[in-house]
């Protein structure tokens, strides 16, 4: 009799299943940050789901299209995963499934920094200091091989 009572009292009467679908979030980068290119990058991320533990919850990374690493979430939701950028390939993907294969995803877009990229020159030609190089961060080699290869622009009038 309780147990008709229970129902009778009970307005949504069917069992249904009430999982939500998982969440995704980039958390270490914004679309547009820049990035060196060929220098190992730690992507972070966070997944969530009401329905299940985050260590349930399978965790693809993707650079463009191609798989960089798959794992399971940490206990707290957390992921990471190291990418080498090219100009090429720069569009991050987090990819969240649970085990009823409800899917999330979050991307990012960065901008990469090309790997070889020359030194910046300025200066006055004229004057005893007739070059003028900024070497640019992750530059190899001595100071003196940045100056000689340094291409050099001159705006004014020609004396």
């Amino acid at each position: 009799m309780l147990w008709l009572s229970l129902l009778v009292g009970c307005k949504d009467q069917t069992l249904s299943n009430h999982e939500s679908e998982p969440e995704a979030e980039i958390t270490s980068h914004a679309d547009g940050d820049v990035v060196d290119e060929g220098v190992v990058t730690t992507v972070s991320g966070s997944v969530h789901s009401d329905a299940v533990v985050e260590t349930d919850l399978d965790v693809t990374w993707l650079l463009e299209t191609e798989v960089v690493c798959e794992a399971a979430a940490e206990a707290d939701g957390s992921t990471q995963c190291d990418f080498s950028f090219t100009p090429e390939a720069h569009t991050v993907v987090l990819e969240v499934r649970d085990p009823s294969n409800n899917v999330a995803s979050a991307q990012v877009t960065l901008v990469v920094n090309p790997e070889n990229q020359a030194p910046t020159c300025g200066g006055d030609l004229r004057g005893a200091h007739r070059r003028r190089c900024d070497r640019q961060p992750g530059d190899a080699g001595s100071v003196r091989a940045a100056v000689d290869a340094c291409i050099v622009v001159y705006r004014g009038a020609v004396i």
